[in-house]
């Protein structure tokens, strides 16, 4: 897409609006979301803006189901610092993949790799 191209030329404002542009034409398409995200996460210097947790969300509304949504929402929180959000939202994903889902295994390392496996740090801790 001319968003990616943009995107890997470093003119991420050039993709958002390019993808801006795709969603006047289509509003309620999951993916130019996500591609909204991604490059305003990209646009931010890799920090989790408002707006691009807002493009995920709204994503991730249109189209329950699909895995792009909470996966690049989730990787935009992990690259912001926010590795209890990205686990918690990762986690969610892994609970919902089907049976066989060609992702779970790559998810379940970036899982492993922020240090996210956890279902719960409180979970099996003693109180005194």
């Amino acid at each position: 897409s001319y968003a990616d191209a943009y995107i890997k030329s470093g003119h991420s404002q050039a993709a958002v609006s390019a993808v801006r542009a795709g969603l006047l034409k289509s509003p309620n398409n999951p993916d130019l979301w996500v591609g909204l995200g991604n490059a305003l996460v990209v646009h931010s210097d890799g920090q989790m803006s408002p707006a691009a947790q807002f493009a995920f969300e709204k994503a991730a509304t249109l189209s329950p189901n699909h895995p792009g949504p909470p996966f690049f929402l989730g990787l935009g929180l992990a690259q912001a610092g926010k590795m209890d959000d990205a686990g918690q939202v990762w986690r969610g994903l892994l609970s919902r993949a089907p049976d066989g889902a060609p992702w779970k295994a790559d998810l379940e390392a970036r899982l492993a790799e922020i240090g996210q496996t956890q279902i719960a740090k409180t979970e099996g801790a003693a109180k005194p």
